[in-house]
C-alpha cells in the first residue's frame, strides 16, 4: 500500500471546484505491479489503508514510525478533501455517503491517535477536531448530510426518515454537477449505473442501501442510535428479500448490475446485518443465539455445494438463494464470513475501532 500511494508527482483530482493534489490518496484500484487501473477517487480506499496500519500497530505488529509517512499523508489528504467522495463503495456515484464518510471519520480518529504516539501533536489535534465536527457538529454532520426527513419511502414501507445511499447526486442533462450542496431533504436525481433510458434516473430519496450499517460496525454510531434505528424499516421494506434459504439484500434500490440486467442478492450483506444484530445485543446487554443463528444459517445457505460463495445469489424462482453466474468465489464475501465467525466467537464486532466507538457511540449516539 505504501508503494502504491499517490505522490506529489501524480497530479490532481479535479471535480468542479473540488480540486486537490492526489498526494496521499490511493488509486481506486491497481494492477498487481502497483500501476493505477481505473481513475476514480474513493474516500474509503484512502481511509482503509490508514485503518489497516492502525490495527497492525495496536496489535504490536508494526511501529508507527515505520509507516508514519504513508499514514500522515493519507490522513492529511482526507482532512483537506473532506468526507465527500467521487465514488461510494459501489464505485458508481459521487456525493456524501454514510458508508464512505464513516470510514473517513474513523481514519481521522485513528490517524490522530497514531500522531500523538509520535508527538505530532498539532496534526493529531487538527484531525481529531475535524472528526468530531463531521461526526457530531450540530446541524452540520454526517446525519444532516445523509439522513432525509421527508423521503419518498413512506406508508407501509416507512415514515420517510432514513439514511440515503448518498446525497449530492444532482445532475444536469444527465451529467453530474460536482459542486452540490449536501441537503438530503432537497430531492435530486441520481444516475443508476448499469441501466439505460429513463430508468437511469431516480430520485435520490428513492434509493437506500445498507452502507449506513458500517457506522455501527466501526463505532461511529451505536446500534441503538436514533438515525440507524429509523433507517432499518425502509431498508427491510425495499431491498431485503426473504428466500427459502434465508434473508438476503440487494446492493441498493433499482440496482442494474446482475444477471439479466438486474441486481440480485449479495450474500456478504447478510453478514453485515448479522454484525449489526450482534452489536445491538451487546449494547442492550442481551444475547439471543437463535437470532444470530438465523442470520448465520442464511449466510451459509447461500454458498454453493462446494462451500464457495458467489458475488450474488438468485432472488426469486425455484433457484432463489443459490449462486448466479456472478464472480465466484468473491473474496469480499469469504472474508466477511470469516469475520462473522470471529465476531461470534469473541462476542464482539471484530472490525470495530475501539477508540472510535468510545468517542462517538459509547453513549448510544
Amino acid at each position: 500500500m505504501r508503494a502504491a500511494q499517490f505522490t506529489e508527482k501524480d497530479g490532481e483530482w479535479a471535480f468542479g471546484s473540488r480540486t486537490r493534489k492526489k498526494n496521499g490518496s490511493f488509486p481506486q484500484n491497481f494492477w498487481v505491479d502497483g500501476r493505477p487501473h481505473w481513475g476514480g477517487y474513493q474516500a474509503d480506499q484512502t481511509a482503509m489503508p490508514v485503518l489497516f496500519a492502525y490495527r497492525l500497530w495496536k496489535q504490536g505488529l508494526i511501529e508507527v514510525a515505520q509507516y508514519w509517512g504513508m499514514v500522515s499523508r493519507a490522513v492529511a489528504f482526507l482532512a483537506e478533501m473532506g468526507p465527500w467522495t467521487h465514488q461510494e463503495r459501489w464505485e458508481e456515484n459521487y456525493g456524501i455517503s454514510p458508508n464512505s464518510a464513516g470510514f473517513v471519520i474513523a481514519a481521522l480518529v485513528a490517524g490522530a491517535e497514531m500522531a500523538f504516539s509520535v508527538h505530532a501533536q498539532s496534526e493529531g489535534a487538527h484531525w481529531l477536531s475535524l472528526a468530531d465536527a463531521w461526526a457530531l457538529r450540530e446541524g452540520d454532520n454526517l446525519d444532516t448530510w445523509t439522513f432525509t426527513q421527508n423521503g419518498k419511502i413512506q406508508g407501509q414501507k416507512g415514515n420517510g426518515k432514513y439514511y440515503l445511499r448518498l446525497d449530492g447526486a444532482r445532475t444536469s442533462n444527465g451529467n453530474a454537477v460536482w459542486d452540490a450542496i449536501w441537503n438530503p431533504n432537497a430531492d435530486e436525481r441520481l444516475v443508476i449505473a448499469n441501466t439505460w433510458g429513463d430508468a437511469r434516473f431516480r430520485w435520490e430519496s428513492e434509493i437506500v442501501d445498507g452502507g449506513f450499517l458500517e457506522l455501527v460496525r466501526i463505532g461511529v454510531r451505536a446500534a441503538k442510535n436514533y438515525f440507524v434505528r429509523e433507517s432499518l424499516p425502509e431498508l427491510d421494506a425495499t431491498i431485503r428479500v426473504d428466500t427459502v434459504r434465508g434473508p438476503g439484500f440487494y446492493r441498493y434500490s433499482f440496482d442494474g448490475y446482475g444477471e439479466h440486467g438486474r441486481g440480485r442478492l449479495w450474500p456478504f450483506l447478510t453478514g453485515e446485518r448479522l454484525h449489526y444484530e450482534l452489536q445491538h445485543m451487546i449494547e442492550e446487554g442481551s444475547w439471543n443465539s437463535d437470532v444470530l443463528a438465523y442470520w448465520l444459517n442464511a449466510y451459509e445457505n447461500f454458498s454453493s455445494e462446494q462451500y464457495i460463495f458467489a458475488e450474488q445469489v438468485w432472488d426469486e424462482g425455484d433457484n432463489a438463494g443459490t449462486p448466479t453466474g456472478s464472480a465466484t468465489p468473491l473474496c469480499w464475501t469469504h472474508a466477511e464470513y470469516l469475520q462473522v465467525l470471529r465476531s461470534l466467537k469473541d462476542k464482539k464486532v471484530f472490525e470495530e475501532i475501539r477508540s472510535v466507538r468510545d468517542r462517538y457511540a459509547a453513549s448510544g449516539q
